[in-house]
């Protein structure tokens, strides 16, 4: 969350400074690109591996060639003009309503993604992604470098694919699809800031008439397909005219510089230049396990069950009146433009404007200054009001170097900003609601993923914006704002049985000792936290609590608190020394690091 900001002439400087080295990054970078001669030569192949794909009869003759018929078209033509909104929280029902609406689409397919990794809900994805294509679909794929479909023979397999499937790729590095260690390292060093900026941006639209935008990226553990790992996230399934916004940001994107088409980057372009038209590029496949097969398989088929489609996706959708769509630039970072952080200061705005209560789950919580100064001024009011938060404990986090700075802040949290702060545990009592069970994939440990915003029970925003520094300074975000009651009491509904004690640990005050060994721990815990590096001050001021199943909720500050709740820890749940151990030397010694986390 962030305020605008007005720049002095320091501010100018860095500025300056910012667009100085993006020139000399530039200069840098031009011989990572392709000339001219290269890109013709790099045309002509596709060309010629495309034609092949053309020459054969027309995918439309072909039998089971068509796009299905969905019961989401008759709900589209009944509904024309209005839109409807669905929470997807179940990874596996996100893949299912995705496979079934690329086997829907008639006209258009636009998929925007941070990650796109290699695995078998990746594999069905762009099965139904090139049949689309092939039946005359005109599909585009937009993907951040850094962690998406990073292999050059897998990307000229896909570009020599079909003349209707487009794949591109926003700011790689040194113009390539794959970032070795040594050119990340490079990366961070000649253009921190410029490498730095991640399209965080999860948007999915069919038709120009149905779209998927939330904080769900494409890989197994995202759609319940991964036995070692599962996110717990939320995503909002939504028709209507907002869509046409969806499309019109992601065009903005698809139109910039640095959204580079993938043949014209130079590993990927070596793969094509070398191969005939009819040899496929050798790519490294991930092993894919037969339990995981086999739920993936049940997967796709139940996405074709019209029933099926009917009952979970279509009956519990929701009319909403007043919806909006929010995105920030392609270029975020050192740029003017009022809609570049467009996300945070929507946000911002909303959290200025709650009167009695700010509901967020985040999976990161982690506040730049702006933030807590927009809080602390909140708290300071006659009647501020209740900030109640719902994040991931060190055993539910899949970045334990970003709750290091959590755990360091909580003081600060509980005390000067009044939040209630309840950590979600990594194996939740209500795991079934979270995460498909019903298979031979179970994942041991769960990790909370979704971003949502609900203000005083009417306003609720729902997206890709983790609520932490990176996703306010460098991450390109975007999310939908909604002004409907019965979808926040949905969203708080989820999200307090969330916080429940079976699925979530209470952050509070510890116990106190002695009082003047209590006020000396104290004054020594804030002088430690106040450091940058060496804060080593083992005892904190805030702890984990479990409450007892006879007591009855109480607030921290409710004088039988401690009387009802058993001290869990610091680091409930974590069996690992290791991850303990580095938790805390993050703490120690990462604060520096709080503006990219």
């Amino acid at each position: 969350m962030i305020r605008p900001r007005s720049r002095g002439p320091g501010g100018r400087r860095r500025v300056a400074l910012s667009r100085l080295a993006t020139a000399v990054l530039a200069i840098g970078l031009a011989g990572c690109a392709l000339s001219p001669a290269r890109r013709a030569e790099v045309d002509a192949r596709l060309a010629q591996a495309q034609a092949q794909v053309d020459a054969g009869p027309p995918c439309a003759a072909a039998a089971g060639c068509a796009a299905i018929d969905s019961p989401f078209h008759g709900f589209l033509a009944a509904n024309a003009g209005r839109h409807h909104v669905l929470p997807l929280e179940l990874g596996s029902d996100a893949l299912r309503v995705r496979l079934h609406l690329l086997r829907a689409a008639r006209r258009s397919i636009d998929l925007q993604t941070y990650i796109f990794k290699p695995g078998a809900s990746s594999d069905l994805v762009l099965a139904e992604l090139l049949a689309a294509a092939r039946r005359g679909v005109r599909v585009r794929v937009l993907v951040d470098q850094l962690f998406s479909l990073n292999h050059p023979g897998l990307l000229a397999n896909l570009v020599r694919a079909h003349p209707n499937l487009s794949l591109r790729v926003y700011n790689p590095t040194f113009n390539q699809a794959r970032t070795s260690p040594g050119e990340f390292a490079a990366g961070i060093l000649c253009c921190f800031s410029r490498f730095n900026q991640r399209m965080h941006t999860k948007l999915f639209a069919i038709d120009g008439e149905v779209g998927i935008l939330g904080g769900r990226n494409y890989a197994d553990s995202y759609f319940d397909l991964d036995p070692t790992f599962a996110y717990y996230d939320r995503e909002l399934l939504v028709t209507g005219p907002v869509v046409a916004d969806m499309i019109a940001a992601f065009d903005r994107f698809w139109a910039h510089p640095r959204a580079v088409p993938a043949q014209y980057l130079t590993d990927v372009a070596r793969q094509v230049r070398r191969l005939p038209p009819d040899q496929p590029a050798a790519e490294p496949r991930p092993e894919i396990g037969p339990a995981v097969r086999a739920q993936a398989a049940r997967f796709a088929a139940e996405a074709g069950d019209p029933a099926l489609v009917r009952g979970r996706f279509l009956a519990p959708m929701l009319p909403v009146d007043s919806i909006r769509f929010v995105a920030d630039a392609p270029v975020k970072v050192g740029s003017r433009r009022p809609d570049a952080n467009a996300v945070s200061l929507e946000i911002a705005r909303l959290v200025a404007g709650a009167r009695q209560d700010l509901l967020i789950q985040t999976p990161y919580l982690v506040l730049d200054r702006p933030s807590r100064r927009l809080l602390r001024a909140r708290q300071a009011e006659p009647e501020p009001p209740q900030v109640r938060i719902s994040t991931n404990s060190l055993a539910a986090t899949d970045a334990f170097p970003v709750y290091a700075l959590t755990w360091k802040y909580k003081k600060r949290y509980l005390r000067e900003l009044g939040f209630h702060i309840h950590e979600m545990r990594p194996d939740p009592e209500d795991l079934e609601r979270m995460v498909e069970l019903a298979g031979p994939v179970r994942a041991p440990r769960n990790s909370m993923h979704g971003k949502t915003l609900v203000v005083d029970g009417h306003t609720s925003l729902v997206g890709s914006h983790n609520f932490d520094p990176r996703s306010d300074r460098f991450n390109t975000e975007s999310a939908l704002v909604i002004e409907d009651v019965a979808l926040a009491a949905r969203l708080t509904a989820t999200i307090e049985r969330d916080m429940a004690p079976g699925n979530a640990w209470l952050i509070a005050r510890g116990p106190r000792g002695p009082a003047p060994f209590y006020r000396l721990g104290r004054a020594i815990e804030r002088i430690s936290t106040a450091l940058p590096v060496f804060d080593l001050w083992p005892f904190r001021y805030a702890t984990s609590y479990q409450r007892q199943p006879a007591c009855p909720p109480l607030a921290r500050t409710h004088p039988q608190f401690h009387l009802c709740h058993d001290d869990v820890g610091d680091f409930p749940g974590e069996d690992s020394f290791w991850k303990r151990l580095l938790t805390r030397l993050s703490a120690a010694f990462g604060a520096p690091l709080l503006p990219v986390l």
